[in-house]
């Protein structure tokens, strides 16, 4: 009589998951010399759960998985990262940076500036580029975008690299849409004393909010 006739069997499916499980915790960063049952199974165990973790996050955000999500950000990056996605004129950094302005004469407004090295503007100019980017695709939402976008390449061409870097916070900041999350922490009470005060305002017993008084609703309901 043979005791156990699939134990040799499952043996061999256990050690081909085995070899199965060091493979991935290898793959996902664990070094060969941790290899463990344990080491590899808290690995895999990780990954997993951030995988998880980022599918949640990419569902919050409105994408159907973390694949279109991931998608979705690479195209922004690569776009952001093409230059040749913005007119010609900022293509390369504009000349008055390297030649700088004198102060415009008495009773103007415009301030002059010291000129540029080649090497600082080209620097000045990289970390330029992905705001640039970011205010003009912001402009185009806008119904008055040909006027912004005229304006931006209007100072573009006219002031100082630190002055258009200010610029483009700015344009980015007045165009930028309002967030769920600030609409809300505008809309609620800011501070604990405001809390208090919206309480006891919507709790007044004598206050009217135009619906069913409460003792004809009860009844309603209870009929």
């Amino acid at each position: 009589m043979k005791f156990f006739p699939n134990t040799e069997m499952e043996l061999q499916s256990i050690s081909v998951t085995l070899q199965w499980l060091a493979e991935q915790a290898i793959s996902f960063g664990l070094p060969e010399k941790h290899l463990t049952v344990t080491n590899s199974r808290q690995k895999v165990d990780k990954v997993v759960r951030d995988y998880r973790k980022a599918a949640e996050q990419a569902e919050k955000l409105g994408y159907t998985s973390l694949g279109v999500a991931l998608k979705a950000l690479s195209q922004i990056k690569n776009r952001q990262e093409d230059i040749s996605y913005l007119p010609e004129v900022f293509h390369t950094f504009p000349l008055i940076w390297v030649r700088g302005k004198v102060d415009s004469r008495p009773g103007k407004k415009e301030d002059g500036f010291k000129p540029m090295t080649p090497n600082n503007a080209k620097r000045k100019y990289r970390v330029i580029v992905p705001l640039l980017i970011e205010a003009w695709q912001l402009a185009e939402r806008r119904k008055e975008s040909e006027q912004i976008h005229d304006t931006i390449v209007k100072d573009y061409l006219s002031v100082s690299a630190e002055q258009f870097e200010d610029s483009l916070y700015r344009y980015i900041y007045d165009m930028e849409e309002v967030t769920l999350e600030q609409e809300f922490a505008e809309l609620l009470p800011a501070t604990q004393e405001e809390i208090e005060s919206t309480y006891k305002h919507m709790t007044d017993p004598n206050r009217i909010y135009g619906v069913v008084p409460k003792e004809e609703f009860n009844g309603e309901e209870q009929n």
